[in-house]
């Protein structure tokens, strides 16, 4: 998932191109392998995990920065077309079904800032209305295809904050959290308005 990359030791383990390591013993040698990661390094892919059994087919997911590298998208293949002959691999279609999926993204999606008013135009006033704000300065993906409706819900929590759940026509696909907006911007006068109605 995307914690992953988040955990400065696993993401650098997914980004490398190959690996090495000295055998133990009294004949050690010094082995170097190059890993099966094929896009690594190319249409953004910043790390990859493969792996494949016989029931699931080729797998492999892939980080990806996308948005000009302000943001990474996993992807996730399942199922391709993996074989092997003599312990070495002939057909693997992972990474061609990678790339139909890459394209896909880049043809039918945008990247834009929340709450800027532009995609969603009342959402500046839902947050103001309800007192909550983002943290950041958040960009979502927003479909360009009229067959994928990019909307949103916001749902409070009782002690302030929340989070605005994202949909892709009826398919929950990600969660941006709220803060409450005092913790944002706070009062201009603090604690000296007490002070000052007494």
């Amino acid at each position: 998932s995307g914690m992953l990359m988040n955990i400065e030791f696993l993401a650098n383990v997914v980004s490398e191109p190959g690996y090495s390591f000295v055998s133990v013993g009294p004949e050690s040698r010094q082995y170097q392998e190059d890993t099966t990661n094929q896009l690594l390094g190319q249409s953004g892919v910043v790390g990859i995990k493969t792996g494949s059994t016989g029931e699931a087919g080729g797998c492999v997911v892939l980080a990806r920065q996308v948005n000009n590298g302000n943001s990474t998208v996993i992807t996730s293949v399942v199922g391709a077309d993996l074989t092997y002959v003599d312990n070495m691999i002939d057909v693997d279609q992972r990474w061609g079904d990678a790339l139909q999926l890459f394209a896909f993204m880049d043809a039918n999606f945008t990247w834009v800032t929340l709450n800027d008013g532009s995609t969603f135009s009342t959402l500046p006033t839902e947050l103001a209305v309800w007192n909550v704000a983002l943290a950041d300065n958040v960009t979502i993906p927003v479909s360009t295809n009229g067959d994928i409706q990019t909307r949103y819900q916001i749902a409070l929590d009782p002690d302030g904050g929340g989070r605005i759940d994202l949909y892709f026509n009826d398919q929950l696909v990600g969660s941006v959290p709220l803060q409450p907006a005092t913790a944002i911007y706070p009062a201009p006068f603090g604690s000296n308005v007490k002070e000052l109605a007494a």
